[in-house]
């Protein structure tokens, strides 16, 4: 691509124009502005000429030129008969030289693409390729459906680096739902596994039954439930992923409250701990004593006892 060395007056640049902008605005500013403070901008900006100048790349170098009244930065003019086409390409290039994109920088370099009307074959065969994607529609709609997430949910994800695999469920929820996501991180505070194992059978649940989990949230009171802070924090939830569980596997459920009783009328002491696999999937009982006495350790072989020759186990074959 044909470039022109040229410095330019930053109030003369559109930085408000974002048609080429899809880096995450989260990142620090504190490296390059401790940078550009002091050697003054050293990667020029790209710029193409129509009105004013438009900024191809270069946004947060001319924003923090800005801030510290920089009255003019090196630039390199593109061909003003550059295709958009041209110019992403261009764009991503000079950007993959210092970083990788993160996955909503991708999501959103899509999203520019379809606005720029660039033809779906020609995202497929040469953008998503040149991000590190998979040349497939079904992972461009995806991404471009969970880009539009709250910016707290999107900050989760990436803190916690969760691939396009475990949060595809999560368009569901861009246009529903997006706040449950919100309250859900900030009432709750799951971990990755949880925060997945949750969305997904809530969307699971809504495609089985065909409801929208608007209705789902609604009517089940997950949002009261996340929010009683007169209940601990591991009790709610505790009470949300059951109620859950419930919705998305009925049956199981029935057996799990089964086994339950079962274990209550055995009165059981309090230093055991009984766990299973809810899905039943796997045979036997999990049995953890915390024995302080030896009162303790005759309670409990007593209780393992009627545990061995109740008939609870028969559910788990």
């Amino acid at each position: 691509m044909e470039l022109t060395r040229i410095r330019v007056k930053v109030d003369e640049t559109d930085s408000n124009d974002r048609s080429f902008s899809y880096s995450n605005d989260q990142y620090s500013k504190e490296a390059l502005l401790k940078s550009i403070s002091l050697c003054g901008v050293l990667n020029p900006v790209v710029l193409k000429k129509n009105r004013v100048y438009q900024v191809i790349t270069g946004f947060r170098r001319l924003e923090i030129a800005g801030e510290l009244g920089l009255q003019d930065v090196p630039a390199y003019l593109v061909h003003p008969e550059a295709s958009s086409e041209e110019l992403f390409v261009f764009s991503i290039l000079e950007n993959q030289t210092s970083r990788t994109l993160d996955l909503f920088e991708k999501a959103t370099l899509l999203s520019r693409l379809e606005q720029a009307k660039i033809p779906l074959s020609r995202i497929l065969s040469v953008f998503m390729p040149l991000v590190g994607l998979a040349p497939l529609r079904q992972t461009r709609d995806e991404l471009i459906a969970v880009a539009g997430l709250p910016g707290t949910v999107i900050d989760y994800i990436l803190a916690r680096n969760l691939s396009l695999r475990k949060i595809r469920h999560l368009k569901e929820f861009s246009e529903g739902s997006p706040i449950f996501l919100v309250e859900f991180l900030e009432f709750l505070s799951p971990s990755a596994n949880v925060f997945e194992e949750v969305t997904k059978r809530l969307v699971e649940v809504g495609q089985r039954d065909a409801e929208t989990l608007d209705r789902i949230i609604e009517s089940n009171r997950f949002v009261e439930i996340m929010k009683d802070e007169a209940i601990e924090k591991a009790i709610r939830m505790k009470m949300l992923r059951e109620r859950i569980f419930a919705l998305r596997y009925p049956v199981l459920s029935t057996e799990n409250k089964k086994i339950e009783d079962a274990l209550k009328a055995l009165d059981l002491p309090r230093c055991s701990d009984v766990k299973w696999d809810r899905s039943l999937e796997a045979k036997g009982l999990e049995v953890k004593l915390s024995l302080i006495s030896d009162e303790d350790f005759e309670k409990s072989l007593r209780s393992l006892e009627r545990l061995r020759s109740g008939h609870i186990l028969d559910s788990f074959g």
